[in-house]
């Protein structure tokens, strides 16, 4: 399920990950089907000389519809989610970056923190605010400017996405990236780090 095979961050972030990465090569050389969650991960399986015919790509399923007609859809409680969000979030013309994840290193928090910086250097942290969905704890250094939503109920997610004017995904490893495909649902446009997984959900440039 995760993109770890050669992969430098994954190694990185915990020093028995390559005791798990010696596992899985010794389990897959004697494996009779494997399933990935993108092209790129099967290349680099076909790379360390697996069978082709043995690996199938399968990514995780998105129900496309409930993200394309929440609106529609939405029950009395998430119309009245999506209307505090919206008066939250468009005041004054303000642009709205959304980040959805986990507390994780392979979302690379630094990196996205850096690049916060460089656009309230740019554009002033009057004009651009940033909302977190999936973490509590906030960088010392951006509690001011970010909105931490924590754990949010996914059926209610879309609303998220619809508030936002961009979504941003920072991570150094993933396998695919679900968050992505649900804001494209959304209509909303995503920028992304170039891991395994969102080089075959976004076009470059």
């Amino acid at each position: 399920h995760g993109d770890f095979w050669d992969n430098p961050h994954w190694l990185a972030e915990r020093w028995y990950h390559r005791v798990y990465l010696w596992i899985s090569k010794y389990t897959i050389a004697r494996a009779d089907a494997i399933r990935v969650m993108s092209e790129g991960q099967k290349q680099k399986l076909l790379r360390a000389a697996v069978l082709p015919q043995i690996i199938r790509v399968i990514a995780t399923p998105v129900d496309i519809s409930r993200f394309e007609n929440f609106e529609a859809q939405a029950n009395p409680n998430q119309k009245k989610l999506l209307e505090n969000l919206r008066g939250q979030t468009h005041a004054g013309g303000k642009k709205t970056v959304l980040w959805v994840g986990r507390d994780d290193a392979a979302k690379d928090l630094g990196t996205l923190d850096k690049a916060i910086n460089i656009v309230i250097a740019k554009k002033g942290k009057e004009n651009v605010g940033f909302w977190m969905v999936g973490v509590k704890k906030i960088p010392d250094d951006l509690i001011d400017i970010i909105t931490a939503a924590g754990g949010v109920d996914s059926a209610d997610l879309p609303a998220y996405y619809l508030i936002s004017d961009l979504l941003v995904s920072s991570s150094s490893s993933e396998s695919f990236g679900k968050v992505l495909v649900e804001a494209n649902a959304c209509g909303r446009p995503v920028v992304a780090t170039a891991t395994t997984g969102a080089k075959e959900i976004i076009t470059d440039g």
